[in-house]
């Protein structure tokens, strides 16, 4: 069975390919075992994983250069939104890894010889948000140039609980913001709380009275907004369910609850503004990307696809990873599982063009009409206040 045709030629190589028959000139993948790891806010430019190697490609001439003969990191795919820097750990001893950030033009770069990570990067990557581990737990901290490393502060608990530790893992585009959780112990109960420092000063984020574990997953480019969720079937609290909360620059949040049949939700990127978030949604069997705007609701990869013409039953959708801060641009992973024994996963780009009216209401028929296997639903137009 022929995968991918149509393949275009490419700076460093081939890897550009349209896919399938009657392929749209909208969208292309990369071959069978590829992956991406990110979109710039423009949407001109991707990196991409192939081969053990990470390439930049360009959206708009489908040039590629090579960035790195090797992945950087093998545990880490943050990255700041430019693309030029990579995150994760180094080793610094025989027994112990540090912070550290990547640059094509510099290579490795240490940024405290303490046992820890770094999680998170502004725009340019030259703040940094992360953890230190610490003998009773972990501690978030924050990174520049100038200061280096800066541990963050806790939360003050209330009376009878204790701070457990923090992580920060959400920086916004401008540095402004980081984002992340402190864990909070009281006796018989384990919290995992949303947490925000602005100004080097915590804020402990609020979240449903039935939730005990919630998750900070994206800031808006000014760190004013805010979106996460909770987590579903935690030991204390009685959510099945997970839930996307959006918190706004008082802290206070709504509720989108999420379409039936899905259990838990992955939150992988959104717009500037985050009027937009993209990621996969998780039921008992499958996963799924999709796209959330207010006036959408929850829309996934496959109805997204169908209205630039591209119908592929032969792949899954696992994901959407990124989308450009115009809603144009969308990357993400599709599984191949028809005629591949080993399910391999595919990188994908695609180009949808700015929805009209017309467009709109396709995509919300596409929602009426559908009769998943083991998901179906509607979208939660009217969040919860």
């Amino acid at each position: 069975m022929k995968l991918l045709h149509g393949a275009v030629a490419a700076a460093s190589g081939t890897l550009w390919f349209a896919s399938g028959a009657g392929a749209q000139p909208s969208f292309w993948s990369f071959g069978e075992r590829t992956g991406v790891y990110g979109l710039t806010p423009d949407g001109e430019s991707l990196l991409l994983y192939d081969n053990g190697r990470v390439f930049r490609a360009h959206v708009a001439t489908h040039a590629t250069q090579l960035v790195s003969p090797f992945v950087p990191f093998f545990n880490s795919g943050a990255m700041s939104a430019d693309l030029s820097t990579w995150l994760g750990d180094v080793p610094y001893d025989p027994l112990n890894a540090g912070p550290a950030r990547w640059r094509a033009q510099t290579g490795y770069q240490l940024l405290i010889q303490d046992a820890g990570y770094a999680a998170a990067a502004s725009f340019d990557g030259n703040v940094i948000g992360g953890a230190l581990f610490r003998p009773l737990g972990p501690v978030a901290f924050r990174w520049t140039p100038t200061t280096g490393v800066v541990e963050l502060p806790n939360l003050t608990p209330a009376a009878g609980a204790t701070v457990n530790g923090s992580v920060a893992h959400q920086v916004s585009r401008d540095g402004s913001t980081i984002a992340g959780y402190t864990e909070v112990l009281t006796p018989g109960r384990f919290d995992r709380v949303p947490t925000v420092w602005r100004n080097g000063t915590p804020q402990a984020l609020p979240i449903p009275p039935a939730a005990n574990l919630a998750f900070t997953a994206r800031l808006s480019a000014d760190g004013q907004r805010i979106v996460g969720a909770t987590a579903p079937n935690s030991s204390i609290g009685n959510e099945p369910v997970a839930r996307m909360l959006f918190w706004d620059a008082a802290g206070q949040y709504e509720i989108v609850t999420l379409p039936t049949g899905w259990r838990n939700i992955e939150i992988l990127g959104g717009t500037a503004d985050l009027s937009t978030v993209v990621g996969t949604l998780i039921s008992a069997s499958e996963n799924r990307g999709f796209l959330w705007r207010r006036d959408l609701g929850f829309v996934l990869a496959d109805d997204l696809l169908a209205t630039i013409g591209v119908t592929r039953p032969d792949w899954e959708f696992n994901d959407i990873r990124s989308i450009s801060d115009d809603g144009r641009t969308i990357v993400g992973t599709a599984r191949l599982v028809i005629g591949n024994p080993f399910q391999e996963y595919i990188g994908w780009v695609a180009q949808i063009p700015s929805p009209g009216a017309a467009a709109l209401l396709t995509l919300a028929g596409l929602w009426t009409a559908r009769r998943r296997r083991s998901a179906a639903g509607a979208p939660n137009q009217s969040p919860e206040a």
